[in-house]
């Protein structure tokens, strides 16, 4: 019986193809979102579908996150590296998304005149609030100002603060020598699910705030993507293993236990259809990833095809929104998003090189930065 550890080599899988599944999941959830007279009458008519595939479509972001910077880390020892190859994923693609709200959706969908829409600070502050805070609650001035969620101009980067968060926290794992080896890593899961489960179970933190049940939801869902990697020659890849979680899931349905057992049958669910050999399913990785620019970029096209009728169906938005998207996520992808990872190598050096400078000036070394240990 083969494993994930077995297939789990190299860039050759089906990681591309579900992330945009999911993208275009999270597209057709908000298209929903959109329409209705009110934010609140909306989501609660929202069908169960919808929330489902949403809902799902976010834990397999964090499930491949857990999984993918977790072997980048094991595998490079380089702190450096990690947070450039971040950064160079996230921030052009944010930057490109702010200017083009900026100088060509704002203009187009304003209410005021165009000398009044530049002399609002609002506009200025579009790529710190968007690139550098993740502020889902950013506005554009005179923009979107009706429809169920007004004035939002890119609501779903919510979710892109709690990546950031995760990140350090993996970094801080990594510092601790906590992913080198299987037992070090082994005491960290049991830790994370213990606290998991008194968040959940044994005290009311999770109620306290968005913030708090997210980071729960999501970090759960992020230490299972690095447990699947790090104990990957031992997780068997057959479908006996999959009837065997969701029958659990099934069974656990109406207990307390049923978010966390439900997140790592569908985790599993992800790995393998991710790590399946079909030729079909690989081909895909011809084309590229642009599940990133699908995500951050759909919610302002489907505002502007809401604001200019409000009367349109979710089917037909959604529709829309996916046929005009896409094609921006491609270019972005062809052109920005591509060419910047193409330069991690380059841009690690650099920075390594500015750092090692700041570092002698200030008495670290840069062992601090990129430790030397290997993994056992």
């Amino acid at each position: 019986m083969k494993t994930f550890g077995d297939l789990a080599r190299g860039h050759d899988n089906n990681f591309n193809l579900l992330r945009i599944v999911a993208a275009l999941c999270v597209v057709a959830a908000h298209c929903m979102l959109t329409i209705g007279s009110s934010a609140e009458t909306t989501v609660d008519n929202m069908t169960g579908w919808s929330r489902t595939a949403a809902d799902l479509a976010l834990d397999l972001f964090f499930a491949f996150s857990g999984f993918l910077l977790t072997a980048s880390l094991v595998k490079n020892q380089n702190l450096v590296r990690y947070w450039v190859a971040r950064l160079l994923r996230m921030i052009p693609g944010l930057l490109l998304v702010s200017a083009l709200l900026m100088f060509v959706v704002g203009p187009a969908m304003t209410t005021l005149s165009l000398g009044d829409y530049f002399a609002d600070l609002r506009v200025w502050e579009v790529p710190f609030r968007m690139a550098v805070v993740f502020d889902s609650s950013a506005t554009l001035p005179g923009v979107f100002g009706t429809g169920t969620v007004p004035a939002a101009i890119n609501m779903p980067i919510w979710t892109l603060r709690y990546e950031i968060v995760l990140y350090i926290a993996l970094c801080c794992v990594f510092l601790l020598g906590l992913l080198n080896g299987k037992n070090r890593f082994g005491a960290f899961l049991l830790i994370s699910i213990a606290a998991y489960f008194f968040g959940t179970l044994a005290s009311d933190i999770r109620a306290n705030g968005d913030f708090f049940d997210h980071i729960f939801h999501f970090g759960i869902s992020f230490v299972i993507g690095a447990a699947f990697w790090t104990y990957r020659a031992h997780v068997p890849h057959h479908w006996s293993m999959l009837i065997a979680l969701w029958s659990v899931v099934w069974l656990v349905r109406p207990f307390a236990i049923f978010e966390f057992c439900s997140i790592v049958a569908a985790s599993y669910s992800f790995f393998f259809i991710a790590f399946l050999p079909w030729s079909v399913l690989r081909r895909y990785n011809r084309f590229g990833d642009y599940s990133y620019g699908t995500y951050i970029m759909h919610w302002p096209v489907a505002q502007c095809y809401f604001a200019s009728n409000p009367e349109m169906n979710s089917v037909l938005l959604t529709g829309l929104t996916m046929a005009t998207t896409l094609p921006l996520a491609i270019l972005s992808w062809r052109y920005l998003e591509g060419p910047a990872l193409s330069r991690v190598e380059r841009a690690s050096v650099l920075a390594e090189r500015s750092l090692e400078g700041l570092g002698r000036r200030i008495g670290l070394r840069q062992s601090h930065l990129t430790p030397a240990s290997e993994p056992r």
